[in-house]
């Protein structure tokens, strides 16, 4: 565990004397991926459901502690305390076919999504990117991981996630208080 230096001080224990040094909080846990051109399309078979992000573009090697990404897409929790994480996901897609078309992203624990991170994106130009989000605080324990998905309300049409960052860093309570 990496510690950062607050304060110091010396205390007595019987007719020991100790010199100390207080700490402050251990470095956080964190981990990126991304991906760019992808053009492999998510299949959408209705308009109700969520579906994987389907990439296959360039991955981009994130920065990564306490967490791995073993699927193109996938960022693993690899420490072994329970903690809990913000995430958020950033990324450009378009549907085919169909323009606009109202799409939603939701981030996903260990391929079950979350409701409260979902947002909208509508796609107003075929094959032309619109740009949008999604976030949650969200709770991991060894091996769990994170993943996003989309839907598509307008029509059974498939959808391009042309990039992709998928990132989280652990949520810390102020230590100050």
């Amino acid at each position: 565990t990496e510690w950062m230096l607050t304060t110091t001080g010396s205390i007595i224990v019987g007719t020991t004397s100790l010199t100390f040094t207080q700490m402050g909080a251990p470095a956080r846990a964190f981990g990126e991926v991304s991906q760019q051109l992808n053009v492999s399309p998510t299949t959408i078979t209705n308009t109700t459901s969520f579906f994987l992000v389907n990439l296959s573009g360039t991955a981009l090697s994130g920065l990564e502690s306490s967490f791995d990404s073993p699927v193109s897409g996938r960022l693993r929790y690899t420490g072994a305390t329970t903690k809990t994480f913000a995430a958020t996901a950033m990324l450009g897609a378009y549907a085919g076919v169909t323009a606009p078309s109202s799409l939603l992203f939701r981030l996903a624990k260990n391929g079950t999504t979350q409701s409260k991170s979902e947002q909208p994106l509508v796609s107003q130009n075929v094959a032309v990117a619109e740009h949008g989000g999604a976030q949650v605080l969200v709770s991991l324990a060894t091996n769990d991981y994170l993943e996003v998905y989309v839907g598509n309300l307008t029509a059974i049409q498939n959808v391009t996630v042309v990039y992709f960052n998928l990132k989280t860093i652990e949520a810390q309570p102020d230590l100050a208080a």
